[in-house]
């Protein structure tokens, strides 16, 4: 699943192995939906389910975390996990393209 997503609320914890942050989010545009059907993965939409909350795994040590701010705009790409996230703002001109982006 690819889409546009603005973030609602925020929340964090973890432990000495691994921090998680969980985001409930606002979708407000698919550009690709995921088409599993298991109730699991998060909230129905027509026939599938999206993810929400979204979370973000990293480990403790990770000095490389992806934090989302409240109020902001991002594309995000998900499977079982949402591996690819960017500020909406931004995306290059390719990206827009392949999104289809004007």
């Amino acid at each position: 699943m690819v889409a546009r997503i603005k973030v609602e609320s925020a929340k964090a914890w973890g432990n000495q192995h691994e921090d998680h942050a969980a985001y409930q989010v606002k979708y407000e545009k698919f550009y690709k939906e995921f088409r599993g059907t298991s109730s699991i993965l998060g909230t129905r939409v027509r026939d599938y389910y999206i993810p929400n909350p979204i979370t973000i795994t990293s480990p403790a040590n990770n000095r490389c975390r992806v934090t989302l701010e409240v109020g902001q705009l991002y594309v995000v790409g998900c499977a079982r996990e949402c591996s690819f996230v960017r500020p909406y703002t931004a995306l290059t001109s390719d990206e827009k393209k392949l999104l289809g982006v004007n």
